[in-house]
Parts: C-alpha cells; structure tokens; sequence
C-alpha cells in the first residue's frame, strides 16, 4: 500500500519510491524502477521482486566481489532463488536458449517435456562457480549500467510474464 511504502521511504532514506498513475504490472515496474535507476550514479542495479528477499550479506557480497574484480568480465549476473524451506524457486531457475545450443536443442526436442532440458541443473547451484546462461527472471538479477545502456529499458508493455525472458535474450 501506499502508506507501507511511505513509512519505509520516511525510515530509509536512500530508499525512493517510483509511483505509477496506473497499474503497469510487473514489466512496467521493472521498466520505470529501472529508468529512474539509471538516473543515479550506480554502476550495478538489482532487481527484485515484492516477495523475492536477498539473504543477509547478499548485497554486502556482491559489492565485495566487485571491489576484487570477479565481476569485471560479466554485465549481468544471475542469482540463486530459493524459497524460504531452501528448495530451487523452479520459476526463477535460468536456462540456455535451445535454439542457440545443439546439445539444449536435442535434450529439449526428445525430453517429452520434462523439466531441465535447457533450465541449468541442480548441481549448477552447488558449486558457485559462475557459468553462461541466456536468460533468466528479473529475480535477484544484478545488471551493470554498461548492460542497461546497450539493452536499453525493459519493455513495460508486457504488463507480466515475458518480459525478463524477452529482456535478458538480448544481452548475449
């Protein structure tokens, strides 16, 4: 409500809350939420969703990583969500483009639709060891300045659902 996200923006002042004049769903959120990003000085933005939640540290990680130089040669960066019970947030999982990957193509075309044909697997997730995707949801995706720059904005008038998937196909 509009009331909850004033007592947040009033306890936390580097908090700035975009409002839209009418309901643009998620994509256009994303788009305007990423607009007025662009307006600051970051060089990285996250974005996440009303009910996504980084764990404590998670920001404070990332920052730390960049200040050593491990994310110098990637412009968007993926991350793991997991739901509360620490399951694989099946919707969020990234995934290869089939159509760009024989391999993803053949386990896609003869998998009679099961699951994790092209999704990245589970042991993607224990290792920490930083691998390529194509796409990925707006869930706890970190985006460089130089990434939105050449992407440009989200297209917001999707309202919801394609528009990460849509969006992210254009960085590779």
């Amino acid at each position: 409500s509009r009331g909850w996200l004033a007592a947040r923006a009033a306890d936390e002042p580097r908090l700035e809350v975009v409002e839209s004049p009418e309901n643009r769903g998620g994509a256009g959120g994303f788009e305007a939420g990423l607009a007025r990003a662009a307006l600051g000085a970051g060089d990285w933005f996250v974005l996440m969703d009303d009910d996504g939640r980084p764990q404590p540290g998670a920001i404070g990680a990332f920052r730390d990583a960049l200040a050593r130089g491990e994310g110098a040669r990637w412009d968007a960066i993926a991350t793991a969500v997991h739901y509360p019970d620490g399951r694989i947030c099946e919707m969020n999982r990234p995934w290869v483009n089939p159509f760009w990957h024989g391999r993803a193509f053949a386990r896609t075309l003869f998998s009679g639709g099961r699951r994790g044909a092209f999704h990245i697997a589970d042991a993607d997730y224990e290792g920490g060891a930083a691998r390529r995707i194509d796409g990925t949801s707006f869930v706890g995706l970190f985006l460089s300045r130089r990434a939105v720059a050449a992407a440009g904005l989200p297209d917001g008038r999707l309202f919801i659902y394609g528009d990460d998937v849509i969006y992210t196909l254009g960085f590779r």
